[in-house]
């Protein structure tokens, strides 16, 4: 249904047909849906990084890798989630361990010291 002169009119078949062709949205709350990359290719990303940079500590200070970044502190968030609700939101416990495996930092604080014991190191 759509108005014209202040008038309900049905939209016939074909031009619904042809509306639908073109992609039009029927809904102004519908938002086309984002591609997900797989976690399986995230974790090839993360390898590549740690080869680089010889940690997963993956910040937003790193602009050539921006989207890991981000989708790095999305793991962060939904490991904080599944520890104190119990929500998965697409991470579950082989996913955790999977990234546990390859050295993933979870926490900024335990980012935090692991750099400061370094600075310790390099004093002597």
């Amino acid at each position: 249904i759509f108005q014209k002169e202040g008038k309900s009119k049905r939209l016939n078949p074909e031009r619904i047909k042809r509306l639908n062709d073109i992609g039009f949205f029927w809904s102004v709350e519908h938002k086309p849906q984002q591609k997900r990359t797989p976690f399986n290719q995230r974790l090839v990303e993360l390898e590549e990084f740690k080869n680089e940079f010889g940690h997963c500590d993956v910040r937003y200070t790193f602009d050539d890798h921006a989207s890991l970044s981000k989708w790095c502190s999305k793991m962060r968030n939904s490991y904080l989630e599944l520890q104190t609700k119990g929500k998965t939101n697409g991470l579950n416990f082989e996913k955790v361990e999977r990234l546990n495996e390859m050295g993933f930092v979870w926490s900024p604080k335990k980012r935090l010291g692991r750099r400061a014991f370094k600075k310790r190191e390099s004093f002597g």
